[in-house]
């Protein structure tokens, strides 16, 4: 799950290693413990120890970002949908490079979600924050593929929902149409 993200965690945790061996109750320490956690496949864990971290300083928008993924290890999508939102909002144009990663991973989560009115909706409005804040790392082209990807599915499930529905209506299964690349096969005894 999200293997990608495991390089720039683990880079993250090595850095704050220290830290959490200096002093495990700090909040630098909390959130060394949360990724080392959440490297570990313990997402409950992770989750546990950004909350602990977030009680001692809740100003900052980073804690919101890694519960959201811990969040997401946990298929607490609403949830870590929040945590990225809140990221975000708390980042704003002091951090617009956390602000951009809250957006990328909000349009990630939500299209992994299979809502795809939604998930464009969300890679849209990563694409206004790439387009005018390039000085972050942005990925605009990215965001502009997902989006023309989106939209042609979303043409192609509506052009099908009617064919769907007649199918359906007829007693015919959708899933053996799709399993079968739209022939309908029927066997004789």
């Amino acid at each position: 799950m999200f293997r990608w993200l495991a390089v720039p965690l683990s880079v993250l945790v090595l850095t704050l290693a220290s830290a959490a061996q200096a002093d495990g109750l700090t909040f630098d320490g909390k959130l060394a413990e949360g990724h080392a956690l959440y490297l570990a496949g313990d997402f409950e864990g992770a989750h546990k120890a950004y909350l602990e971290a977030k009680e001692m300083d809740s100003g900052r928008a980073e804690i919101y970002y890694y519960a959201g993924w811990a969040l997401v290890g946990l298929e607490k999508v609403d949830d870590a949908l929040a945590s990225f939102g809140t990221a975000g909002t708390i980042a704003g144009s002091k951090d617009p490079a956390l602000k951009g990663k809250a957006l990328f991973s909000a349009a990630i989560v939500t299209e992994k979600n299979k809502d795809r009115a939604a998930a464009k909706e969300a890679w849209t409005e990563y694409l206004g924050f790439a387009q005018t804040n390039t000085d972050a790392t942005v990925f605009v082209d990215v965001a502009k593929a997902r989006i023309e990807a989106l939209e042609k599915v979303i043409k192609l499930e509506a052009d099908y929902a009617p064919v769907k529905e007649k199918m359906q209506g007829e007693g015919g299964s959708d899933q053996a149409d799709q399993s079968t690349g739209g022939v309908v096969l029927t066997t004789t005894e």
